[in-house]
């Protein structure tokens, strides 16, 4: 049965074929039976025989690369401009 982009899967790792199965999602399908599959902050390609589907909600991306669904603030340093800072946060701050 083929894979659709955006299952959650459990698959095989590639070198030690005895480690437990990692959680991914698949990204796309690249021929007749291998997909692209995102694991954390990694890209696996995988045969279809080295995966099982799973009922699992798919992980959040931890990458700050990764599509995410919503948007948050990132953080500033004291004294860096953001483009929206105003000219009075723009001033460097004072060393004792």
């Amino acid at each position: 049965m083929p894979l659709e982009e955006g299952d959650t899967v459990r698959h095989q790792a590639f070198v030690d074929r005895k480690a437990p199965w990692a959680k991914g999602q698949v990204i796309r399908r690249l021929d007749d039976r291998s997909y692209e599959v995102r694991s954390g902050d990694h890209t696996h390609r995988r045969y279809r025989t080295h995966m099982k589907p799973t009922n699992a909600p798919p992980d959040k991306p931890t990458s700050p690369h990764a599509p995410s669904s919503s948007k948050t603030a990132l953080p500033t340093s004291p004294g860096i401009p953001t483009k929206a800072a105003s000219p009075e946060k723009m001033k460097q701050p004072t060393l004792p």
